[in-house]
């Protein structure tokens, strides 16, 4: 992911963007009283939130998915601090 879509890119803020990704892409939604599942926060929140009940059985793993997401862009902070260009 590095190589092809963020290579070019000059600020730091590439490793917000990857760390961003990988969280919405990572996250899994823990099982709650419906099921036993370990499904990408991603998928079961589009698939609760268009096929299932609505807003009430998306919110769980979107909750999930928005800490992922969150996680993401703060392992994406830190790579930036170590590995990201220092002025």
């Amino acid at each position: 992911m590095h190589q092809l879509w963020f290579a070019s890119w000059t600020s730091d803020l590439k490793f917000y963007f990857e760390g961003a990704i990988a969280g919405i892409l990572l996250m899994p939604a823990y099982s709650g009283e419906e099921g036993d599942t370990l499904a990408p926060a991603l998928i079961v929140t589009l698939f609760n939130g268009f096929f299932g009940d609505g807003l009430e059985t998306a919110l769980a793993p979107g909750l999930w998915l928005g800490s992922g997401t969150l996680l993401g862009v703060l392992v994406g902070w830190v790579l930036s601090s170590v590995f990201g260009s220092h002025s």
